[in-house]
């Protein structure tokens, strides 16, 4: 009975066990991945990422647990801006905590992206002697506790939570410009500091730089009314730093009240420090010329430059519609500006930064740069195509253009002025189109002197616009002369035969012009050629010749005086002449007296 019992519990216990589903210690998180990273030496690493926000597409460097991966990471760690996962760009923007904590072959940390650092993600990293991490602002619990750093620099750190670089054995100095918070027992036990930059903080917790031993340099930015809480300090700095003229009232140290000068101990100090500038100066150049303005600065301190340099930046700015804007690249101490034009006029100053006294920087005053205005006069206006005293055929077309005086101002400023072409007045008149051109037709017009007159209107550059002064009775003159027009430009036909001649029509266009009124005909026989020569009268000056050839028959017409015709009654001369005339075809000529027979 007893065995069949125990067959049966076996059977129970075998089923259930086929029917029972294995649950492992943990299920595989899909946030978290690896990413090889290279150190120094181009050895590759397995370094943990987790993916902090699929939306925003973040990751963290470390999954938030002590990884082995990243424990064995050795050398100096560059950590990437981005990383791929799936075929997914991710933003590495933080770093976990426990990421590298206990980590002794890690010697250095860089990441340019990093905007937080976690709980104790490098404690204990004994080799770790430097971290440039320029974006991070929170350094949280304990994230750089018992480690080899020698030097900490954060340069937009605003908070920095408890016990963040304690028992830092080898720091010597600290660089925290922008930090407003620091906790208490931060810096606590860091035997070797001597130097803490911390020129904005407004809140320093208890016991923050307990333990230090070597204290030396405290470099404060204390004005009125603000007052820190060190916590019970064992061991006092040797050397505060205050700002001139802060107006400390006091420094509370745990319970107890201290009076500014006696912050630093009986054997320390208090010393200060300022920024000093000299303002540059306003200015007024003429249009085109150079202008210049010049800053100067200089730190004035008790602090040796061995803790703090007194190098200054400089940033020079323009006030664009009521807003102080940087210059692109103008960061020494003279601001040079060439060729000086309208958009050049305003208000500049110089933005002063001393690059190791955080919280010393100020803007200088203000300067004025000016431009003379542009004030011409009328008669400097141009007027091209048509010159002075010159002289025009009657009928040519003379076109002209007028440029203003001050037209060509394309850089206005304030108080500029010009003259804009309004109308113009001859023998015709009309007013100037925007082109200030016009084509004159001179045809009609009389022989002799004429001027042209030319009305502007004046103009000022007020409010950024041109407005019209009323100004308008304002003429430039130009005197010219119209003259005879030259025949040649007359349309004369060509002339073949003295029915051309008697036929001849001059025209000027459709104009027909008129004998003895607007020209002359003259014509000379020279052997077999007619020379006719056309000479321009009253409004037309000038000669044209033309030629034409004459015939045999025309030529007799020149020897009708050596021809006489036989004497009536002669009748036999008569018969023999004609006889000649048939039989040789020549010309008879018969003279009684003495009866001679010539051949002509």
């Amino acid at each position: 009975m007893r065995k069949r019992i125990i067959n049966l519990l076996l059977a129970f216990i075998t089923c259930m066990s086929m029917c029972m589903t294995v649950t492992p210690l943990y299920a595989a998180d899909e946030s978290e991945f690896k990413v090889k990273i290279a150190n120094e030496n181009g050895d590759e690493y397995d370094v943990d990422f987790k993916i902090i926000s699929e939306t925003d597409k973040t990751v963290q460097l470390g999954t938030g647990y002590l990884s082995e991966a990243n424990k064995s990471f050795s050398g100096d760690l560059v950590i990437p801006e981005t990383v791929t996962h799936n075929d997914e760009n991710y933003n590495v923007i933080a770093i976990a905590e426990y990421a590298f904590d206990t980590n002794t072959k890690i010697t250095s940390v860089k990441g340019d992206s990093i905007k937080e650092v976690g709980y104790k993600s490098f404690s204990k990293c004994g080799n770790l002697t430097s971290v440039h991490l320029p974006e991070a602002t929170t350094i949280r619990d304990s994230a750089f506790s018992e480690n080899g750093l020698t030097l900490v620099d954060f340069p937009q750190a605003k908070k920095i939570e408890v016990y963040a670089f304690q028992d830092c054995g080898d720091l010597t100095f600290v660089n925290l410009p922008q930090v407003t918070t620091i906790d208490q027992n931060a810096f606590v036990s860091c035997v070797n500091l001597e130097v803490i930059n911390i020129p904005k903080a407004i809140e320093i917790g208890y016991n923050t730089f307990d333990g230090n031993s070597s204290l030396k340099v405290m470099v404060l930015g204390i004005t009125k009314d603000v007052s820190y809480q060190f916590g019970l300090l064992k061991v006092y700095p040797k050397s505060i730093y205050l700002p001139k003229d802060s107006g400390l009232d006091d420094i509370k140290f745990g319970s107890d009240q201290y009076l500014a000068n006696k912050l630093a101990g009986e054997d320390g100090k208090i010393l200060n420090y300022s920024l000093n500038v000299t303002n540059p100066s306003n200015i007024e150049k003429e249009r085109g010329k150079s202008a210049e303005l010049t800053v100067v600065a200089n730190v004035e301190s008790d602090i040796d430059e061995k803790w703090l340099s007194k190098d200054i930046s400089y940033q020079w700015q323009k006030n664009v519609e009521g807003s102080w804007t940087n210059l692109k690249d103008e960061t020494a101490v003279t601001l040079k500006i060439d060729n000086l034009k309208g958009g050049d006029v305003g208000k500049y100053r110089c933005m002063i930064t001393p690059i190791d006294y955080i919280g010393l920087e100020k803007a200088s005053g203000e300067a004025e740069v000016t431009i003379a205005a542009i004030t011409p006069e009328v008669g400097d206006s141009k007027v091209t195509g048509i010159e002075e005293n010159k002289s025009y055929s009657k009928g040519s077309i003379i076109e002209f253009t007028v440029n203003g005086a001050g037209m060509d101002n394309t850089s206005p400023i304030e108080g500029d002025l010009r003259y804009v072409p309004k109308s113009w007045k001859v023998n015709p008149s009309g007013d100037f189109t925007d082109n200030y051109s016009v084509k004159l037709d001179t045809k009609d017009f009389k022989l002799g002197k004429h001027e042209l007159q030319i009305t502007f209107e004046q103009q000022k550059y007020e409010s950024g616009v041109w407005e019209n002064t009323g100004v308008d009775a304002l003429t430039k003159s130009v005197s010219f002369v119209i003259g005879p027009k030259d025949i040649a430009d007359t349309t004369i036909p060509n002339i073949t035969s003295e029915k051309d001649l008697n036929d001849l029509v001059i025209k000027d266009g459709e104009t027909v012009l008129v004998k003895d009124v607007d020209y002359t005909v003259k014509t000379e026989k020279k052997d077999t050629k007619v020379i006719v020569t056309v000479t321009g009268k009253g409004n037309y000056a000038g000669t044209v010749t033309r030629e034409y050839t004459v015939s045999n028959e025309n030529i007799s017409d020149k020897k009708e005086q050596n021809t006489t015709l036989p004497i009536t009654g002669d009748t036999s001369n008569i018969i023999f002449l004609s006889l000649g005339v048939v039989l040789s075809g020549c010309i008879l000529s018969y003279t009684k007296k003495n009866k001679k027979i010539s051949k002509i």
